[in-house]
Formats: structure tokens, C-alpha cells, sequence
């Protein structure tokens, strides 16, 4: 064999491992991230209701996700992309990092934008996140896609009530009361009730000062 015939032989040999090499990382980093996946989602449902142990956990568990995001950047793991987003946004939340967890659930939104839930975690987030205003946009999206979802309903009804919008705050309240289940009633109840009574404290001293004008007025006469 000549020299040049050795040269392209070795050639060609190293185009096919360099080849081989990519593809094998490349599945390689989709399996690993895949593999991670399955590994982590258990673990962050068991933090959901554990503040501590989620601030403790959830950074690690956060930069392995992040790190397998590109290798699941394609249209075949397109819902394994999604999966992993959720997972980080579910954590960022239940560790109480609202800003970030309505960052991640936003690009759900984008992903998915006729799923209201995902407006909805964004605005629950957003309002925690001390963004009331933004909040209550969003959350308006979610009833807009579900006009007979109650939990958006309520959502909206406590975020207007927070923002001082009375009569919307009403009106979102009236209408949970209608199709909540029966279990969770008396809760929304005593919630409304509490806004009726807030808002009947607030409007008394006009009341009075209107009757005191009247009085007045008639004294006068």
C-alpha cells in the first residue's frame, strides 16, 4: 500500500470514529438525561408540601435537570423537554423561589399555550412573587380557557381582592361557589364572607359621613 493510500485510509478511519464518537455522546447525553428524568421526578412530588427539605435538595436537583435540557432539545423528546421544565419550575415553587418558578411555567405556557394550568401556576407564582398586577392578567387567561375551572375562579377572586377590585373579586367568588366541590365550600364560603364583611367596613365610614351630611342638612333646614 502507497503512502498516499495510507493517508486516506487513516482518513477515512478517523471521519468514521469521529462520527461514531458524536453520535454515541449525543445519545449518550439524551439517555443520561432521559435516565435523570425518571430518577428525579419521584423526588421532587415528595417535596411538594416540604419547604425545608426542598431548599436543601432542590438546587442539585435543579443543575442536573438544567444540564440535560440541550441534549433533549430535539422534536423526538420535545414532551421529555417539557417534563424536565416542569420538574425544575415544581421545584423552584416548592422551595419558594417563586420569580424563578413563574420564569419556568411561563415557558410551559409558550410551549402549550391552550393549557390554562399552566397560567395559572404562572400567576399563582407572579402573586407570591409579590407582582399582584401581572398576576391577576394571567390568571384572567386561565379563566378565559376554563370559564368553569374553580380553582382559577378563586384564584382570581383572591388575587382582585388583594388589589382592592371588589366587585370583581365578587363576582369570581359567586361564581366558584356555584360548581366548587362540596368538600371545599365552607372554605370558599368563609372566604367571601370575609370579603363582604371587609368590604362593608370599608364602605361605612361613607355611609356614615353621607347620613351625618343628610342630618345637617336638615338641621339646617
Amino acid at each position: 500500500m502507497s503512502l498516499q493510500h495510507k493517508k486516506l485510509f487513516f482518513g477515512l478511519i478517523a471521519v468514521v470514529l469521529i462520527f461514531f464518537t458524536s453520535t454515541f455522546l449525543k445519545n449518550w447525553g439524551k439517555t443520561v438525561a432521559e435516565k435523570n428524568i425518571e430518577d428525579i421526578a419521584p423526588k421532587v412530588k415528595a417535596l411538594k408540601s416540604n419547604y425545608l427539605a426542598a431548599k436543601k435538595q432542590c438546587p442539585e436537583i435543579i443543575g442536573k435537570l438544567k444540564e440535560g435540557i440541550p441534549d433533549l432539545d430535539k422534536p423526538e423528546t420535545k414532551l421529555k423537554k417539557l417534563l424536565s421544565i416542569k420538574l425544575i419550575a415544581d421545584c423552584y415553587e416548592y422551595s419558594k423561589q417563586h420569580s424563578n418558578a413563574a420564569e419556568y411555567y411561563s415557558q410551559l405556557a409558550q410551549a402549550e399555550p391552550q393549557q390554562a394550568r399552566w397560567y395559572g401556576a404562572v400567576a399563582e407564582n407572579t402573586f407570591k412573587a409579590g407582582r399582584a398586577e401581572e398576576a391577576i392578567r394571567l390568571t384572567h387567561l386561565a379563566t378565559q380557557l376554563e370559564p368553569n375551572n374553580y380553582k382559577w375562579l378563586i384564584q382570581e377572586a383572591r388575587i382582585a381582592a388583594k388589589l382592592g377590585l371588589d366587585e370583581k373579586a365578587q363576582r369570581a367568588y359567586e361564581k366558584a361557589l356555584k360548581i366548587v366541590p362540596f368538600e371545599e365550600i365552607s372554605k370558599v364560603n368563609a372566604e367571601y364572607e370575609l370579603l363582604l364583611t371587609k368590604i362593608q367596613q370599608r364602605n361605612a365610614p361613607i355611609e356614615e359621613s353621607y347620613q351625618s351630611s343628610q342630618v345637617s342638612e336638615e338641621a339646617g333646614e
